[in-house]
Order: structure tokens, then C-alpha cells, then sequence
């Protein structure tokens, strides 16, 4: 078994056949040295896209056999790329993606939500894909996705854009059922009411608008035009990114661009602060503001807050 030839891969379709030799070959082994060496150099590597993907199938692996495993689904899943016809199609690059993403950060947290508990690797395909879902797999705490040529005639921010609301949908469906994202969606864009695709297609389009969506001067207008609707559209997913995010932390964090514009706190009318790094906990039988700033740090816990009980019947 050659390890040599999958870790100097520079390319897919050279990674594909050393890993294809690189099986065949192991059926004939006498321990699992050189398969488990293979798995210890594969995650040593952090300067190839392509092998980064792989490390990320390989990571769970405890034996010979679960390595060869991964492997064979690391190359089931590249099987749908082919040749291009260069002519006829344009390359979706990183450079574009991440732009694309940071563009979306700012607008409503995407990555922030979704590094809570993932990682994106993201590797440039020369090559067209005709099985764009496999070109998306969530392995582990990994999400890969590769970037391939597409038709020149689509826009490459909506194939980006798409990708990222797929992701998205996927990484929410870890807290959220899809029936209360669709209720989440119904409530703030109200065109999803009257919709009958599927919950994760409309967040996929709907995903696009975000991309798309560009901050305009102020002013008076009268139409609900294509700005207002993404503005709609926006809140959704800033709302809902929100929601995730304390979910999982079980704890409130001001998100930049996300949240409104607030600026200080005061405390009884007697004191105020600007606030930087604020956070709300939830602890026992109540909640714990703090606020972290140059000079100083604040905390103030709620207690006893109490319900809604009545104290008398209503007949």
C-alpha cells in the first residue's frame, strides 16, 4: 500500500485513484499499521483542501476496517464529477464563497451560528458536478463542501447562496423541528403561507434574498418593493440564527448587525454603562446580566421574578 500517493494528491481525480489503489491493495495486509499511519498523516496535513475533506471522514475511525470504510464513502461521494466543457461553464472559487459568507455575517450571524459546533472546509473543483447534493456532506463536526464548475449562466452568488442556506437549514434542524421553522418563516415573511414546497427548498430560496439583500438610504417609500421583502426576509433569519444560538448557549449575547440598536443600560435609574461584551445567563431561579468592558466588569442578577399566577379564581 502506497501512502504516498494519496497524501501528494494536488488534484481530486489523482486523490480519487490513489485511494482506489490505496484499497484495493489492503485487502491483502497483515495488520493495520500502515492504514492507521495513514489516518495520523492525513490529519497532520492543513495546507490541501482536498485531504482536510478527507481527514474529516477519516476522524472517527478507530480501526483497518472503519478507515478503509470512510475512504469508500469519500469516494462514493466525489463520483459525480466529470470533465467540463469550458466553454459552457465558470468556476465557483473560495475567494468568492468566503466573500460571500463574511457579506452574510454581518447581515445576520450565519457564522457565527454555525461554528458553534462546526467547522466549514471548503475545496475548489475544476471540474463539473452532476450530483450537486453529494457535493455537500456533513461528517462528524465537519461540513465539506466542494465548490465545482456550473453552468455559465448562473449566478455564482446564488449557487453560493443556496449552498449556504442548505447548511444553514441543516445546522438549525439540530434544535429546531421543520415544522417550527416553517412557523418561524410563516410568521415573518408572509408569501411562505401560500407556499407548497418544502420547508428546507423555501429556506434555500429564501436564503438567496439575504445574499442579495444591500442597505439603502432612508426615506419615505410607498411600495412594498423587492428591498422591503428582503427586509422581511432578513429578520427571519437574523431572529431565528438568534433563537439558535441561545439555545445552545443557554445564554443571551448581543450579536453585531443582528440586534437592535442598543447601546446602555441603566440599573435603577442611577447608573449607566455602554455596553460591549453583554451576556444574559440563566441561573437558579433567575438571570445574570454581565457586561464586560475596558475598564470594568458588571454584573446584576434577577431573582424571584415571579409569574403570572393570579392570586383569585376568575369565574
Amino acid at each position: 500500500m502506497n501512502t504516498n500517493l494519496i497524501l501528494e494528491s494536488k488534484t481530486l481525480a489523482e486523490l480519487i485513484d490513489a485511494i482506489d489503489d490505496f484499497c484495493r491493495n489492503s485487502f491483502i495486509r497483515e495488520n493495520d499499521d500502515e492504514i492507521m499511519n495513514l489516518k495520523e498523516q492525513v490529519d497532520e496535513i492543513t495546507d490541501n483542501d482536498y485531504i482536510v475533506m478527507l481527514s474529516a471522514y477519516m476522524c472517527a475511525a478507530e480501526d483497518g476496517d472503519e478507515v478503509i470504510e470512510a475512504l469508500y464513502e469519500f469516494v462514493s461521494n466525489c463520483k459525480g464529477f466529470v470533465e467540463p466543457d469550458e466553454d459552457l461553464t465558470q468556476q465557483v472559487t473560495k475567494e468568492e464563497f468566503e466573500e460571500v459568507l463574511n457579506e452574510c455575517e454581518d447581515k445576520c450571524a450565519i457564522m457565527s451560528c454555525i461554528e458553534e459546533n462546526h467547522t466549514i472546509n471548503v475545496a475548489e473543483v475544476p471540474m463539473y458536478n452532476i450530483y450537486r447534493e453529494f457535493g455537500l456532506r456533513f461528517k462528524n463536526n465537519a461540513i465539506n463542501l466542494f465548490l465545482p464548475k456550473i453552468d455559465i449562466n448562473t449566478d455564482t452568488k446564488k449557487f453560493i447562496g443556496e449552498e449556504l442556506g442548505i447548511i444553514l437549514y441543516k445546522v438549525l434542524t439540530e434544535e429546531f423541528t421543520p415544522d417550527y421553522i416553517r412557523h418561524e418563516m410563516n410568521r415573518y415573511i408572509g408569501e411562505s403561507r401560500n407556499r407548497e414546497e418544502p420547508t428546507k427548498e423555501l429556506f434555500k430560496e429564501y436564503f438567496y434574498q439575504v445574499v442579495l439583500y444591500k442597505e439603502r438610504k432612508p426615506g419615505i417609500y410607498l411600495e412594498i418593493d423587492d428591498h422591503m421583502r428582503r427586509i422581511f426576509v432578513l429578520e427571519f433569519f437574523k431572529r431565528i440564527i438568534r433563537e439558535y444560538i441561545e439555545k445552545k448557549e443557554d445564554k443571551y449575547h448581543l450579536l453585531n448587525n443582528v440586534d437592535a440598536d442598543i447601546y446602555t443600560y441603566t440599573i435603577v435609574g442611577i447608573y449607566a454603562t455602554t455596553l460591549d461584551d453583554f451576556t444574559i445567563e440563566t441561573i437558579e431561579d433567575g438571570y445574570l446580566f454581565t457586561n464586560i468592558g475596558e475598564d470594568e466588569k458588571i454584573e446584576v442578577e434577577f431573582k424571584n421574578i415571579g409569574n403570572t399566577s393570579l392570586p383569585y379564581e376568575i369565574n
